[in-house]
């Protein structure tokens, strides 16, 4: 159970700039030749290295559907998993809607399967950020914390840039290379989250 995973606290203190960091990172792997599952599983370590929560997963958006590449802890897969069985969940909303998608607690969970998993695995908030550019979801950044979470703009300014980083690299290769599956790119969009929580109110998260 997360609970039971360590204290966290060497995720919990870095902020943008460790993300500023880690998206440079993230563009010198895509200079040459790259596998794009292989960019999501750096991408799902560096975020969990560099943001502020205590698990990490992402999702492959592939014919449509939802795919699971990876999750930091691994005890965190299921989480993700559920997403990919049931086709529902954080992250299909969030690509579908093209916004990131927030639930402060697991009361405002609207996916009662990934709910009862989330509290099976002591989660209490979830992120989901769609990896996307041109009117295109590529796939998901699920972002998780143990306890009930208020979203900051540091949280959201740091999980777009790393999101911003990784989509902009694809498309760029996709455009190189053709329509291949495994090549992509992308820029960055202001963020407006969709937030589950009674009212279902959005909340305005700008990045400058």
């Amino acid at each position: 159970m997360l609970a039971n995973w360590g204290d966290g606290e060497g995720w919990r203190r870095r902020g943008v700039g460790r993300a500023c960091v880690g998206g440079g990172a993230l563009g010198r792997v895509c200079v040459g030749e790259f596998e794009l599952d292989d960019l999501l599983r750096r991408l799902c370590r560096l975020a969990a290295e560099v943001l502020s929560v205590d698990a990490v997963g992402v999702i492959r958006l592939v014919d449509g559907r939802s795919m699971f590449v990876d999750a930091v802890p691994a005890q965190a897969a299921p989480l993700e998993r559920v997403q990919q069985r049931l086709q529902q969940g954080p992250c299909q909303d969030a690509m579908d809607s093209g916004r990131p998608v927030f639930a402060g607690s697991r009361s405002d969970m609207a996916w009662p399967e990934f709910e009862r998993i989330a509290a099976r695995e002591s989660i209490g908030a979830v992120l989901a950020v769609p990896l996307r550019s041109s009117g295109r979801s590529w796939g998901c950044l699920d972002l998780y914390w143990r306890r009930k979470h208020e979203l900051t703009e540091s949280d959201s300014e740091a999980a777009q840039l790393l999101a911003d980083v990784v989509v902009s690299n694809v498309v760029m290769a996709s455009h190189r290379t053709g329509p291949r599956p495994a090549r992509l790119t992308g820029r960055s969009q202001n963020m407006r989250c969709t937030t589950h929580s009674p009212g279902c109110r959005t909340v305005g998260c700008s990045i400058s």
